[in-house]
């Protein structure tokens, strides 16, 4: 009789559940067409070509200000949806890194950083793209730092993602000491900050560069300090990354010597922030 007494019990429970999981499934599947569809918005149509070019042409004649779309509107609340969604978007959005229009490829990377450590399985995909040469090309602008690739904003994302990130640190090192753009380099190195904070990888780098034989390596690393102190002074340390810069300071050759005597006097000043640095921001 007790058996009898629970099987219409159990039966309710198997309908009930049997409906939970088709209507996860049926939701599941609208999510992920949604994703796509969001994710295919990020392209330009043809006929939205740049509002605005900008008088310099990049290195492939396209105008610099590619961020510039007649459908800015639409781009940007695209982002905001795929961000609100987070981590379910991950997957499409670790494969829309390799889509052929660089918009698309710019768009995945932030909006991955934005969804922050939630999209720790999509730090593979970030590393096979930060140095795929397509990356390196310019697409678009940031109002302080002038143009910018796909690769810096990868870079960027990756310490939005935080430690979660530490996979990338080879990687990110490699960009921040022989990357050929001057902001692929600072956010490299802030983004190192923020992944291993305590094993500080950046600073030790950064002093590595600046004392080895590679005259070339050691200009881009002055280079780099300069940066961080002119525009990312408040995420740098001064007081762990003089120690490992000011040895280079009696560094012969100009490009060296002159920029981390710079950064040195800079850094140990008790009112930095007041000392003009626009001179030094108009070079980058």
């Amino acid at each position: 009789m007790q058996a009898s007494s629970n099987s219409p019990r159990l039966g309710r429970w198997a309908r009930w559940t049997l409906l939970i999981v088709a209507a996860v499934c049926l939701l599941g599947v609208d999510l992920d067409e949604r994703v796509a569809a969001l994710i295919a918005q990020l392209a330009p149509a043809p006929e939205e070509l740049p509002c605005v070019q900008a008088v310099e042409p990049g290195g492939d004649g396209v105008g610099l200000d590619l961020m510039k779309w007649c459908d800015d509107e639409r781009w940007d609340k695209t982002i905001k949806e795929l961000t609100a969604i987070g981590q379910p978007a991950v997957p499409a959005l670790a494969t829309a890194l390799h889509d052929p229009d660089c918009r698309t490829r710019r768009a995945a990377a932030e909006i991955l950083g934005r969804i922050g450590p939630a999209a720790r399985d999509a730090v593979p995909a970030l590393m096979d793209a930060l140095p795929r040469p397509p990356n390196s090309r310019v697409c678009g602008r940031a109002a302080e730092s002038g143009p910018i690739d796909v690769r810096t904003v990868i870079a960027v994302s990756l310490g939005q993602i935080g430690p979660d990130a530490r996979a990338a640190i080879p990687a990110l090192t490699r960009t921040m000491v022989d990357g050929d753009n001057n902001w692929l380099r600072i956010e490299s190195f802030v983004t190192l900050e923020k992944i291993d904070p305590k094993g500080k990888p950046n600073v030790a780098a950064i002093h590595r560069a600046l004392l080895g034989p590679d005259r070339a390596r050691r200009r881009r690393a002055a280079r780099t300090v300069e940066g961080l102190s002119v525009f990312r002074r408040r995420d740098i340390e001064g007081d762990e990354l003089i120690p490992a810069i000011e040895s280079a300071a009696n560094d012969p050759d100009p490009q060296v010597g002159e920029p981390v005597r710079w950064v040195v006097q800079r850094l140990r000043a008790p009112d930095h922030d007041a000392d003009p640095a626009s001179d030094r921001a108009a070079s980058f």
